[in-house]
C-alpha cells in the first residue's frame, strides 16, 4: 500500500515525477496519477488513493490555484485525516481555499540543490536523514519508465476483438467502393462522413469531374467512410469525447494539437483517459497489441486555435 500521494497540476508533472523517483528510490512507496490509475478509473480510485495514504505532497506553484482536480484532492485528504506536505518550487500565492488547507502545515521549499530539497522533504515526511547513497534511478529519471502495463489477459482480448472488427469491416465494404481519401487527418475523415451522410442526389462531384451514382451507392460510400471514423467508448459531446473513455484511432494522425512533442498515433493506438469536449487532459496510450507506448497529460484546454483536436467521432 502506498504511503504517499503526489498531488500536483499538470505543468508540475516532470517535477512531481522527480520526487515520486527519489521518494521511492528512498524506500517510501508512492502513490501518483496516471501512472497508478488503471483504465477509466481515475475519479475511483483516485479516492480510493487518498483514503489509504498517510502523506499528501502538493507541488505547488503560480499555476497550482488553478486546477480543480488539485483542490479536490487536498480537501479529500484533509476529510480523510491524511497530512499535507506542501512542497514550493517557486514563490506562489494559492487561492483562499487552498491556503485554508494548508494554514500551520511544514513547507519546504526547493533552492537550486534539487536533490537536496528532495532529501529536505524525505526528512519531514519520516523524521529521518536521507540516504544521501540513494539518487533518482536514471532509468526513470526525467523518463519515469515506470509505467504499468496492462494486464496480459487484457492486451490478448483487445488484439482478438480488432481482428474481428477487421475482418467483419473488410467484408461489409463493396469492392466497387471509391479508395479512401489521400487526406487522412481526422478533420478530413469527419467533413466526410458529413457528406456523405447529406447525400440527397444520384450524382457527387469531385475535382470537376461529375461521377453518377445509385442512392443505394451513396449510401454504401457513407457507411465506408463511418467505418474509417475513430471511436470513443464514452460519453460524446457535439459527437466529441467528453469524460473519461477510451478513444481508438483508425487513422494514422497526429494525438493532440497542444502536444508540444506533436506524437502521432497510428492505425489501432488507442487511448484510455478524460477528456474535456474533443481536448485530452490525460491519460495512457496503448498500441493495437496492448502495449503502453506513452502517457499524456495536457491538463484544461486553454487555446480556442487548439482546442477539440478530436474531431467528431462514432460510439
Amino acid at each position: 500500500m502506498a504511503k504517499v500521494f503526489i498531488s500536483y497540476q499538470s505543468e508540475d508533472q516532470a517535477l512531481a515525477l522527480d520526487i515520486c523517483d527519489y521518494l521511492e528510490a528512498q524506500g517510501l512507496s508512492c502513490w501518483i496519477a496516471p501512472r497508478d490509475i488503471h483504465a477509466g478509473e481515475y475519479a475511483g480510485e483516485i479516492t480510493r488513493a487518498l483514503k489509504s495514504v498517510e502523506f499528501l505532497v502538493l507541488v505547488c506553484s503560480k499555476c497550482t490555484s488553478r486546477s480543480t482536480h488539485v483542490k479536490n484532492e487536498v480537501s479529500l485528504s484533509f476529510e480523510h485525516g491524511c497530512r499535507i506536505v506542501p512542497f514550493f518550487r517557486e514563490s506562489a500565492i494559492l487561492d483562499d481555499s487552498l491556503e485554508y488547507f494548508l494554514a500551520g502545515k511544514q513547507r519546504v521549499y526547493m533552492d537550486k540543490d534539487k536533490e537536496e530539497s528532495f532529501a529536505k522533504l524525505y526528512t519531514v515526511l519520516t523524521g529521518k536523514q536521507a540516504d544521501s547513497s540513494a539518487h533518482i534511478p536514471a532509468t526513470k529519471k526525467n523518463g519515469h519508465k515506470a509505467l504499468k502495463t496492462i494486464p496480459v489477459l487484457t492486451a490478448v482480448l483487445f488484439v482478438a476483438v480488432a481482428a474481428i472488427y477487421h475482418f467483419a469491416t473488410r467484408q461489409a465494404v463493396p469492392k466497387s467502393e471509391p479508395t479512401a481519401p489521400a487526406d487522412t487527418s481526422a478533420v478530413a475523415i469527419a467533413e466526410e462522413v458529413k457528406e456523405a451522410s447529406e447525400i440527397t442526389e444520384p450524382s457527387l462531384v469531385r475535382q470537376d469531374a461529375v461521377v453518377t451514382t445509385t442512392s443505394q451507392q451513396a449510401k454504401s460510400q457513407s457507411a465506408a467512410i463511418a467505418t474509417n471514423a475513430d471511436t470513443f467508448s464514452g460519453k460524446l459531446t457535439g459527437g466529441r469525447p467528453d469524460g473519461v473513455g477510451t478513444y481508438t484511432f483508425r487513422k494514422a494522425r497526429r494525438i493532440d494539437m497542444h502536444d508540444d512533442k506533436a506524437r502521432e498515433a497510428t492505425a489501432g493506438d488507442y487511448i484510455t483517459g478524460e477528456w474535456d469536449n474533443g481536448h485530452l487532459i490525460q491519460g495512457k496510450w496503448y498500441g493495437a497489441d496492448g502495449t503502453v507506448k506513452g502517457t499524456i497529460i495536457l491538463g484544461k484546454a486553454g487555446d480556442p486555435e487548439k482546442d477539440h483536436i478530436f474531431e467528431k467521432c462514432t460510439r
